[in-house]
C-alpha cells in the first residue's frame, strides 16, 4: 500500500510538472507563459495567434556580425514573400527586422525575423502572428514582451 501511495505522488509531482508553464528566460528578463500558450522548449512558445522563438548568438559572434548571416539563413530557409522592414522595441531595446507572408491562410501567416541585443545578450527573435501586426493595441500582454511599436 505504501508503494501505491509513494508512486501516486511521485505521478501527481511529474505530471504536474509537466503541465505547469515554466517561465522564460529571456536574455536574463523572467517573463511567465500565459495558460493560453503552450511552451515548446525553453526558447519558444507558441499559441494559434502568436508564435516567440528566440536564439541567444554569444558575444563575440555577435560582435562579429555571425547574427547576420543567421537571420539570412532563416529567411532563406523561410521561403516567404517579403513585405517590408520593420522597426520595433523588444525590453525597450531597439531591434530591426524584416516583415513576412507565410504561404498558409490559416494560423501564422506573418513572421518577423529580426535581431537586437538585450542586456548584453545578443538574440535572434523569430515572431510569428496569425494576424498583421500594426499597433500596440494589436498585441496582448504576451506578446508585448517581445515587440512593441513606437507611438
Amino acid at each position: 500500500m505504501m508503494k501505491i501511495k509513494l508512486l501516486v505522488i511521485v505521478f501527481l509531482m511529474v505530471s504536474t510538472g509537466l503541465c505547469a508553464q515554466t517561465p522564460f528566460n529571456f536574455a536574463g528578463i523572467s517573463i511567465s507563459v500565459p495558460e493560453n500558450y503552450q511552451t515548446v522548449s525553453e526558447f519558444e512558445a507558441k499559441s494559434p495567434e502568436f508564435s516567440v522563438q528566440w536564439v541567444a548568438v554569444p558575444k563575440i559572434l555577435y560582435e562579429n556580425n555571425v547574427h547576420k548571416q543567421m537571420v539570412k539563413q532563416i529567411e532563406t530557409d523561410l521561403h516567404a514573400r517579403f513585405i517590408s522592414g520593420v522597426n520595433f522595441k523588444t525590453q525597450g531595446v531597439d531591434f530591426v527586422g524584416k516583415l513576412y507572408q507565410l504561404k498558409s491562410k490559416e494560423g501564422i501567416r506573418y513572421r518577423i525575423i529580426s535581431s537586437g541585443e538585450i542586456n548584453g545578450q545578443g538574440l535572434i527573435l523569430n515572431l510569428g502572428f496569425a494576424k498583421l501586426p500594426r499597433q500596440n493595441k494589436d498585441l496582448d500582454a504576451f506578446m508585448l514582451h517581445f515587440i512593441t511599436f513606437e507611438k
